[in-house]
């Protein structure tokens, strides 16, 4: 089992998209060993669904997702959460290196085949939590997480994470920023 995975082999739930020449596609994720792969199927007026194609993502044995992919028109959202788990309080552990990052995928006219578009490396380790859409300005917004592993590092900065939400420009993967959560204790939790 994969670091961030709470099962052996799972994957995501399917995301249903209309493609702009009308057909209707199905999209899912399989965290197979050793990468990640992303399947989309169409379906439109047939007795049986027809493989449009696959794409393996991320890095191998460094590749998982169990959060929904984002489908907006031919286009597919992907991203990782490896790396990152839970001890038994419920408190977010960061077991090993992250390897998580954003791509998005999309469908040829044809509906025959589909290409990575755009890849992003997370700029604060981690992606956690179900990243969003906002259609309005086009806006893909994820939380994160920057994990600090050794306070001899930096006096500064004791070991722990920080949480942020971060977007994402959907039409080419740019950061369009960052901004910080404040942790329980800033808020008097």
């Amino acid at each position: 089992m994969k670091t961030g995975l709470s099962n052996t082999g799972s994957g995501t739930t399917v995301t249903l998209l209309d493609h702009p020449n009308g057909e209707k596609l199905v999209t899912f994720c399989d965290n197979a060993d050793p990468q990640t792969s992303v399947y989309v199927y169409k379906g439109r007026e047939r007795s049986s669904p027809l493989l449009v194609g696959s794409q393996t993502l991320f890095q191998a044995m460094r590749s998982t997702t169990e959060t929904s992919m984002i489908g907006y028109g031919n286009r597919i959202a992907v991203s990782s959460n490896f790396g990152h788990t839970r001890d038994s309080s419920g408190e977010i552990i960061e077991s090993v290196s992250n390897e998580s990052g954003i791509t998005c995928l999309e469908v040829n006219e044809a509906c025959d085949d589909i290409s990575i578009i755009w890849e992003v490396e997370q700029p604060i380790n981690t992606i956690f939590g179900i990243p969003q859409l906002a259609r309005e300005n086009g806006v893909i917004y994820s939380c994160s997480m920057k994990w600090h592993i050794d306070t001899t590092e930096s006096l500064d900065q004791p070991a722990g994470y920080e949480n942020y939400v971060t977007a994402y420009d959907s039409w080419n993967g740019r950061i369009k920023g960052f901004a910080p959560i404040p942790s329980k204790s800033a808020l008097g939790a």
